[in-house]
């Protein structure tokens, strides 16, 4: 029965009704030229059939011959829409720009897929293979899978091995990234150096050979404790060298507020649309010289396919300048504020001896000062590593 209706509908057929003269001979006729009489039925006097249009013309001169009269109920059909629309070129000139669209639209990327990141970010993976052309709306045929996966495998260490393969119009991209390795552990040795100028107070070295004595004066970098030791007999061993060695400092502290303030403000705010199709962003207003803020885009999605088509929705700010007047009292607190902040972190760990606060007023500037002495400890480790061959040539 299904397939009977295809092919009606594909052949095209009339339906019509027949009545008076001779009905056996009428039905004898057609069988006789194989005429196909389907869905036939009684109504009242009448007699309804269906036949094939390329059967119609034979099927009324059968019922002339018989001297019944046939009435035509309707047709329809494919080659009867054909007739029908034969004079209107809109519709297949429509027809055949939509099926040359779909053709070129299911030969692109239309989404970018990424499996099997863990340590490394699809981020860092969608830009590099988009700098390559795996992008939405590029043609397959343009993007070289062979050349596209060997030069991530080289240039991308973290990665042991890498697919690229098409799903349909989705670029799916395979990755694995490289284990870990451990690395042999080199024989090191540490110096100890100073890390600011000052007075040595207290040595107190509890591995390595000592540079320096109480009392002496020390630059920043100088070497404090080595971390090679001479034994007895001439040997020389590698150590790591530790101490506490403690110095007197001089350090400063200047923190500067100016009375007067340079701000930007948001004038005006609008956001502009573009239209994304397959990678091209089609601006759909104007924004002018304005600050473009953050986009956000969404693509059109049907039962979780992400097709590439949407808007994208981008703010545009228009920003202008103004002084602000913030005054002496407020700038002075601003100052002692950000100083006593500064102070915390920066003597953290050391001893202030004596400190010396000074408050300077400009024309636009307020400018809080301190000098301090400190004692503090002084030891920076300045790692050194030796290979086995250099130590063989030594």
């Amino acid at each position: 029965m299904l397939s009977e209706r295809f092919l009606l509908r594909v052949r095209g057929f009339v339906r019509f009704s027949v009545k008076g003269g001779f009905t056996a001979q009428f039905l004898s006729l057609c069988n006789q030229k194989k005429i196909r009489l389907m869905q036939m039925k009684n109504s009242g006097d009448a007699i309804q059939a269906v036949v094939f249009r390329k059967d119609f013309e034979n099927t009324a001169a059968i019922a002339q011959h018989s001297g019944m009269t046939l009435t035509v109920l309707c047709q329809k059909g494919m080659p009867f829409l054909i007739r029908r629309y034969r004079l209107r070129w809109g519709i297949p000139v429509g027809m055949s720009l939509g099926l040359v669209l779909l053709g070129l639209l299911s030969s692109m990327v239309w989404q970018v897929q990424i499996n099997g990141c863990e340590n490394i970010s699809e981020e860092y993976i969608r830009t590099y293979f988009e700098e390559m052309g795996v992008r939405p709306g590029v043609f397959q045929t343009q993007i070289d899978i062979h050349e596209c996966r060997d030069r991530a495998l080289t240039q991308i260490e973290a990665l042991s091995w890498v697919s690229l393969y098409f799903k349909g119009c989705i670029a799916c991209i395979e990755v694995r990234e490289r284990a870990p390795t451990t690395e042999l552990p080199q024989q090191e040795c540490s110096n100890l150096i100073a890390s600011y100028a000052g007075e040595i107070i207290r040595a107190d070295v509890y591995a390595g050979h000592s540079y320096v004595k109480i009392g002496q004066a020390v630059a920043q970098g100088d070497l404090l404790v080595g971390g090679g030791v001479m034994l007895k007999y001439g040997a020389f061993r590698l150590v790591n060298a530790k101490a506490d060695i403690e110095a007197r400092t001089q350090r400063s502290l200047s923190v500067s507020i100016p009375m007067q303030k340079e701000t930007q403000y948001i004038e005006k705010a609008t956001d502009v649309k573009k239209l994304y199709w397959f990678g091209l962003q089609i601006p759909l207003g104007f924004c002018g010289t304005r600050v473009k803020s953050e986009s956000c885009q969404s693509l059109l999605n049907a039962n979780g396919v992400i097709f590439p088509v949407g808007l994208t929705r981008v703010g545009c700010r228009k920003t202008a300048e103004k002084t602000i007047e913030t005054g002496k009292n407020i700038a002075l607190l601003q100052a002692f504020t950000v100083f006593a902040i500064e102070q915390l972190q920066t003597m953290q760990g050391k001893r202030i001896v004596s400190r010396e606060v000074t408050v300077r007023q400009d024309k636009n500037t307020v400018c809080v000062q301190a000098d301090y002495i400190c004692e503090e400890n002084i030891c920076t480790v300045k790692e050194l590593y030796f290979d086995d061959e250099s130590q063989r040539a030594e």
